[in-house]
């Protein structure tokens, strides 16, 4: 059930209430979250999983995923986990 992990969730952290932004590509060494508005947030890793707690946003959360890969390549595309 990759919805259940994947994309964007509610969650709280430290009694802070917001979002978890989680997405999966084992072949990339990096992951950037682009917010609305432009702003990017690095997602920590941990074996292909990356993922990212953004406090005090709220669902529904728009937002683009930039990967890169160990020969430079990079690709941004809009994060399918995200539409529940």
């Amino acid at each position: 059930e990759p919805h259940g992990v994947l994309g964007v969730h509610p969650a709280t952290v430290d009694g802070l209430a917001g979002v978890v932004v989680r997405a999966w590509h084992p072949e990339a060494v990096a992951c950037t979250c682009i917010l609305p508005g432009g702003a990017e947030l690095a997602l920590e890793s941990e074996g292909g999983l990356f993922a990212a707690f953004l406090p005090g946003e709220t669902l529904p959360f728009r937002y683009r995923l930039r990967f890169r890969f160990a020969d430079g390549a990079m690709w941004e595309r809009d994060d399918p986990y995200r539409f529940l």
